[in-house]
Protein backbone atom coordinates (compact mmCIF):
# COMPACT_ATOMS: atom_id res chain seq x y z
CA UNK A 1 0.00 0.00 0.00
CA UNK A 2 1.55 3.61 -0.93
CA UNK A 3 1.84 6.55 1.40
CA UNK A 4 -1.17 8.08 -0.04
CA UNK A 5 -3.77 5.65 0.42
CA UNK A 6 -2.27 4.50 3.96
CA UNK A 7 -2.35 8.57 4.92
CA UNK A 8 -6.27 8.35 3.94
CA UNK A 9 -6.93 5.32 5.45
CA UNK A 10 -5.74 6.68 8.78
CA UNK A 11 -7.35 9.75 8.30
CA UNK A 12 -10.44 8.20 7.96
CA UNK A 13 -9.94 5.85 11.01
CA UNK A 14 -8.71 8.89 13.16
CA UNK A 15 -12.13 10.59 12.11
CA UNK A 16 -13.73 7.17 13.43
CA UNK A 17 -12.31 6.66 16.61
CA UNK A 18 -13.70 10.46 17.36
CA UNK A 19 -16.83 9.36 16.20
CA UNK A 20 -16.76 6.31 18.67
CA UNK A 21 -15.39 7.85 21.67
CA UNK A 22 -18.46 10.92 21.02
CA UNK A 23 -20.49 8.22 21.24
CA UNK A 24 -18.90 6.55 24.11
CA UNK A 25 -19.78 10.16 25.58
CA UNK A 26 -23.76 9.58 24.90
CA UNK A 27 -23.82 6.51 25.95
CA UNK A 28 -22.24 7.75 29.30
CA UNK A 29 -24.81 10.66 29.70
CA UNK A 30 -27.91 8.53 29.12
CA UNK A 31 -26.28 6.27 31.66
CA UNK A 32 -26.32 8.31 34.44
CA UNK A 33 -28.86 7.81 36.85
CA UNK A 34 -30.80 10.55 38.17
CA UNK A 35 -29.38 12.95 36.49
CA UNK A 36 -31.25 15.99 35.25
CA UNK A 37 -30.62 17.53 31.84
CA UNK A 38 -27.87 19.98 32.68
CA UNK A 39 -26.05 17.52 34.43
CA UNK A 40 -26.39 15.21 31.42
CA UNK A 41 -24.95 17.76 29.54
CA UNK A 42 -22.24 18.20 31.62
CA UNK A 43 -21.18 14.21 31.84
CA UNK A 44 -21.31 14.11 27.93
CA UNK A 45 -18.88 17.42 27.58
CA UNK A 46 -16.82 16.40 30.41
CA UNK A 47 -16.63 13.17 28.42
CA UNK A 48 -15.12 14.58 25.68
CA UNK A 49 -11.64 16.41 26.25
CA UNK A 50 -8.44 16.92 24.91
CA UNK A 51 -7.65 13.43 23.70
CA UNK A 52 -10.47 13.90 21.27
CA UNK A 53 -8.31 17.20 20.29
CA UNK A 54 -5.26 15.60 19.82
CA UNK A 55 -6.96 12.53 17.50
CA UNK A 56 -8.22 15.13 15.10
CA UNK A 57 -5.13 17.42 15.03
CA UNK A 58 -2.93 14.47 14.23
CA UNK A 59 -5.36 13.94 11.54
CA UNK A 60 -5.25 17.50 10.49
CA UNK A 61 -1.69 17.35 10.80
CA UNK A 62 -1.54 14.13 8.16
CA UNK A 63 -3.99 16.24 5.75
CA UNK A 64 -2.08 19.33 5.77
CA UNK A 65 1.46 17.59 5.39
CA UNK A 66 0.16 15.35 2.40
CA UNK A 67 0.74 16.61 -1.36
CA UNK A 68 -1.63 18.71 -3.33
CA UNK A 69 -4.39 16.05 -4.68
CA UNK A 70 -3.48 13.40 -2.88
CA UNK A 71 -6.19 13.45 0.07
CA UNK A 72 -9.75 13.54 -1.22
CA UNK A 73 -11.48 16.54 -0.51
CA UNK A 74 -14.50 14.61 1.58
CA UNK A 75 -12.01 14.23 4.13
CA UNK A 76 -10.89 18.00 4.62
CA UNK A 77 -14.74 18.91 5.06
CA UNK A 78 -15.53 16.36 7.16
CA UNK A 79 -12.36 16.93 9.78
CA UNK A 80 -13.80 20.65 9.08
CA UNK A 81 -17.39 19.85 10.04
CA UNK A 82 -16.30 17.48 13.03
CA UNK A 83 -14.12 19.90 14.70
CA UNK A 84 -16.47 22.77 14.30
CA UNK A 85 -19.44 20.65 15.88
CA UNK A 86 -17.30 19.13 18.55
CA UNK A 87 -16.01 22.58 19.06
CA UNK A 88 -19.28 24.29 19.80
CA UNK A 89 -20.09 21.51 21.80
CA UNK A 90 -17.03 21.98 24.20
CA UNK A 91 -17.84 25.85 24.20
CA UNK A 92 -21.87 25.07 24.92
CA UNK A 93 -19.89 22.27 28.09
CA UNK A 94 -18.09 25.48 29.38
CA UNK A 95 -20.69 27.55 29.54
CA UNK A 96 -22.79 24.81 31.24
CA UNK A 97 -20.07 24.17 34.16
CA UNK A 98 -19.72 27.90 34.34
CA UNK A 99 -23.82 28.18 35.01
CA UNK A 100 -24.56 25.06 36.43
CA UNK A 101 -26.09 25.75 40.57
CA UNK A 102 -24.49 22.74 42.25
CA UNK A 103 -22.43 22.43 45.03
CA UNK A 104 -18.83 23.44 43.57
CA UNK A 105 -17.30 26.33 44.32
CA UNK A 106 -15.88 29.02 41.63
CA UNK A 107 -12.24 27.13 41.74
CA UNK A 108 -14.10 23.58 41.32
CA UNK A 109 -16.22 25.34 38.35
CA UNK A 110 -12.77 27.10 36.80
CA UNK A 111 -10.51 23.80 37.50
CA UNK A 112 -13.52 22.01 35.04
CA UNK A 113 -12.90 24.55 32.48
CA UNK A 114 -9.10 24.79 32.28
CA UNK A 115 -8.59 21.08 32.64
CA UNK A 116 -11.54 19.73 29.99
CA UNK A 117 -13.61 22.70 28.07
CA UNK A 118 -11.20 25.52 27.03
CA UNK A 119 -8.03 22.87 25.99
CA UNK A 120 -10.40 21.07 24.06
CA UNK A 121 -11.84 23.52 22.18
CA UNK A 122 -8.79 25.02 21.52
CA UNK A 123 -8.05 21.76 19.84
CA UNK A 124 -11.40 21.47 18.17
CA UNK A 125 -10.85 24.54 16.50
CA UNK A 126 -7.53 24.56 15.62
CA UNK A 127 -8.30 21.11 13.66
CA UNK A 128 -11.22 23.12 12.09
CA UNK A 129 -9.01 26.02 11.20
CA UNK A 130 -6.19 23.52 9.75
CA UNK A 131 -8.54 21.81 7.77
CA UNK A 132 -10.02 24.90 6.01
CA UNK A 133 -7.44 27.54 5.68
CA UNK A 134 -3.89 25.41 5.48
CA UNK A 135 -2.60 24.47 1.57
CA UNK A 136 -1.12 21.26 1.20
CA UNK A 137 2.19 20.87 0.32
CA UNK A 138 2.68 21.23 -3.37
CA UNK A 139 3.96 18.25 -5.46
CA UNK A 140 7.73 17.75 -6.42
CA UNK A 141 6.93 19.16 -9.63
CA UNK A 142 5.34 22.55 -7.88
CA UNK A 143 8.52 23.45 -6.21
Amino acid sequence: MAWTEARELVISLLLGVVVIRVAAAVVRAIDADGATGRVRLLVFTNSMDVMEGLILLVAAVLLCTAPAGTVPRHLRVWLFRVGVLLAGLAAVGVANVLTLPNGSGGAGKLYNVLEVGLPATTLFLLTAWLAREVVTLPTAGER
